[in-house]
């Protein structure tokens, strides 16, 4: 009996996302480089399951000063994304991961998961 590997591969990523994953929300934001933006009203949010990798830190040393940048990132089953662009926003829905908005920076496509590059969106003083 022959093996569906297309089977296989779809029961093993669910069973990653059952086992590491949480809920995001995707929020289609439209918004050009250095503006606020906002929503996207021709594209409606979708709630996903998400698995969060820990946040990495790059230190670089530019004419003399120190800068730090930190690097969130998501993996999203890619038949999960839908139309996910740079600049939407990412929120995790957790209570037990990082709270806020995030901001998509970088889409990282792949065959079975996209990996979306994260940075934090400053919150606004009410």
């Amino acid at each position: 009996m022959a093996v569906d590997w297309h089977v296989l591969t779809a029961q093993v990523d669910q069973t990653v996302d059952d086992t590491m994953g949480q809920a995001i929300m995707l929020i289609p934001w439209t918004k050009l480089p250095y503006q606020m933006g906002a929503p996207d009203p021709d594209r409606e949010p979708r709630t996903t399951v998400g698995i969060f990798k820990s946040p990495t830190v790059v230190i670089g040393n530019v004419s003399g000063v120190r800068a730090a940048e930190t690097d969130v990132r998501v993996q999203v089953r890619s038949v999960n994304v839908g139309d996910i662009r740079q600049y939407d926003h990412v929120r995790f829905l957790d209570p037990h991961t990082p709270g806020g908005e995030y901001e998509i920076t970088f889409v990282d496509p792949g065959n079975i998961r996209h990996t979306l590059h994260l940075i934090k969106v400053k919150d606004l003083p009410s």
